[in-house]
């Protein structure tokens, strides 16, 4: 008898501590402490990067040429193009990679920090990635600004780099048409006409993204329009083998080096290369 009063009195005890310990766990999810919760302030990082995309730019000086226009332009699937344009009548340099938002800061500048990872330029990819980390400020403004936190000195300066973003003034745009080729005027006056001007084609959505038809294979990719300046990101492409007398390869290195366009009369006049050509488009009927 006193053995059976002896263990019921140790399950009650037991019993009462489970539920005191599961009262506390209770009472600790529904009331989260300052340190688990989340700050309510904080943007979210998914809502900053789709903020930052667009294109930012400064002028600094260079000791060989007149001095340099950088344009960084960051594009909405995570890909980043730099243009750095010495004004001297050259091609200019141009850099592909990545980007992504990397820290957040509620309520000290910089409002957040980015990086930037430049792995290729326009002909090889490089053996080590080109790292820069930029503070950003003036959030939600139209001047948001980008301060290089860690850099090259000696590729962008002491004085450091500063850009800010583009703030694009309403012109006619090439966007919202798809376009059919007409022909690639070469510089050395050969001209090439497709066949099937259908085969060829490009369209320029309005937020930023860019696809093409070249004969039997398909291109894609990002692209952000500067004055008329037509800067591509890095371009992916199917690899199909088109037929003899296609103009696959010709048009799709054109696509690659294109860089500025003018809009004429209905047409689309896009420049490509180092003074190589011009291609000519018309509306898809």
């Amino acid at each position: 008898m006193n053995r059976v009063l002896v263990l019921t009195t140790a399950a009650l005890v037991l019993l009462s501590g489970c539920t005191a310990l599961q009262s506390a766990l209770v009472s600790s999810t529904a009331r989260p402490t300052p340190e688990t919760r989340p700050p309510e302030r904080e943007p979210a990082r998914e809502e900053l990067q789709t903020e930052l995309v667009g294109a930012y730019i400064a002028r600094v000086p260079a000791a060989s040429s007149p001095g340099r226009e950088i344009t960084l332009v960051l594009y909405a699937d995570g890909t980043a193009r730099l243009h750095t344009d010495f004004r001297n009548n050259e091609m200019p340099v141009i850099e592909l990679g990545s980007w992504s938002v990397v820290d957040l800061a509620a309520d000290a500048p910089p409002e957040a920090t980015l990086e930037l990872i430049l792995t290729r330029g326009r002909q090889r990819v490089y053996e080590q990635p080109e790292r820069v980390v930029f503070g950003v400020s003036e959030l939600g403004q139209p001047g948001t600004l980008l301060t290089a936190l860690e850099y090259d000195r000696a590729r962008f300066g002491e004085e450091g780099l500063q850009l800010e973003r583009y703030n694009r003034e309403p012109t006619p745009s090439i966007s919202g048409t798809e376009w059919q080729l007409v022909e690639i005027q070469m510089m050395n006056d050969r001209v090439f006409v497709p066949q099937t001007p259908s085969h060829y084609t490009a369209q320029f959505a309005s937020e930023g993204s860019f696809s093409a038809r070249a004969d039997c294979n398909r291109l894609s990719g990002s692209y952000a329009d500067i004055d008329s300046q037509l800067l591509l990101g890095p371009i992916a492409s199917t690899k199909a083998l088109c037929p003899a007398g296609s103009l696959y390869e010709i048009y799709t290195n054109a696509i690659h080096a294109a860089h500025s366009y003018v809009l004429q009369d209905g047409e689309f006049y896009l420049s490509f290369g180092p003074d190589s050509g011009i291609m000519r488009f018309e509306p898809v009927q």
